[in-house]
């Protein structure tokens, strides 16, 4: 349901590169305490304050952002950790009221979770509202790569941006055949 997407080198690579894009030194990045370790790489890559907000609690991140102001909001659907999942309509809401760009890792969900495996943001209807799905294709697919939901214009700027793409190599053709495949 986007209007474009591109596969990265890995979901770490992925999460990493676009976080460092989006954000800077004056953009904080408001992390799910429990979010991905490359989520968390990708606010020190962009040198941007990482504020955490206690697990799964809106209510924390509305006071996180009310303190320090609009920024990235980042989350998994479904968290590898314990396997909770997130209450995704709600930081939806609260990133649109607030003026915040929506990062969703869907790794520990696409191809387990919604309609034909699309993950759990589709699940809900709410690939509208999200800006950034993120993605591993090593869960699910089992293959070496990582994907994001982007827009025509993002995705050309990520490429000449995000140090992960423009320093990383390329997935070879048997590795995208094997995606075409599974």
């Amino acid at each position: 349901g986007y209007e474009n997407g591109m596969i990265t080198q890995s979901g770490w690579s992925a999460n990493v590169g676009l976080i460092q894009c989006l954000a800077n030194p004056t953009v904080p990045v408001y992390l799910d305490m429990m979010a991905h370790a490359s989520l968390w790489e990708g606010a020190h890559a962009a040198n941007a304050p990482a504020i955490a907000f206690m697990h799964n609690d809106v209510e924390h991140l509305l006071r996180q952002i009310k303190k320090n102001g609009p920024g990235v909001v980042v989350v998994d659907s479904l968290y590898s950790t314990n396997g909770s999942l997130c209450p995704l309509s709600a930081v939806v809401k609260a990133s649109e009221e607030n003026g915040c760009v929506l990062i969703v890792d869907e790794s520990h969900s696409i191809g387990t979770h919604g309609p034909q495996g699309a993950g759990l943001v589709k699940a809900l209807g709410l690939s509208h509202r999200v800006d950034f799905i993120t993605t591993s294709l090593a869960k699910t697919f089992a293959g070496r790569g990582g994907f994001i939901s982007c827009t025509n214009r993002f995705k050309e700027y990520f490429l000449t941006e995000a140090r992960p793409a423009i320093f990383s190599s390329c997935l070879l053709n048997h590795e995208l055949a094997w995606f075409d495949a599974a």
